[in-house]
């Protein structure tokens, strides 16, 4: 199930209405429906559904908790990068201010969940739900 696509539907919205209220393009809309493009588009598509971070307040928030969580599980910035198949900077601009393409954050999200899996034998303590073609965790009751 897709968050974005089923808060939008379910608020009797076309994608051309939301993509005009994000100020974004309707392929970039169609594009995060399919879980692709950019946290950039991502974020304003979720102002204009009032969707927020499941696991933060807001970007800002949501980009250094990201990187708390990558330290809580004892990963460098290149370690991490290494594992998702990116270089240092994008792992750095993520964790700045989610920079990067949505994918890339999900498999950050992804990897740092699977460290503690590891560590502690369970299952990941932090996942990721379904909002964009089951990926990032946006939550539209916060």
């Amino acid at each position: 199930m897709n968050t974005l696509r089923t808060t939008r539907r379910s608020r009797g919205l076309t994608q051309a209405e939301v993509a005009a209220s994000a100020r974004i393009s309707l392929p970039t809309l169609r594009a995060l429906e399919r879980g692709e493009g950019g946290v950039q588009a991502l974020v304003a598509v979720m102002v204009a559904l009032d969707l927020h971070w499941g696991w933060a307040p807001d970007r800002v928030q949501a980009a250094r908790a990201l990187a708390d969580r990558r330290r809580a599980r004892g990963l460098s910035q290149a370690q991490l990068a290494n594992r998702i198949g990116v270089s240092r900077p994008v792992v750095i601009a993520l964790e700045r201010n989610l920079g990067a393409t949505v994918a890339t954050l999900v498999r950050a999200t992804d990897a740092a969940d699977r460290a503690v899996a590891r560590a502690a034998r369970t299952v990941p303590v932090i996942k990721c739900e379904q909002a964009v073609a089951g990926t990032v965790d946006a939550d539209p009751h916060l």
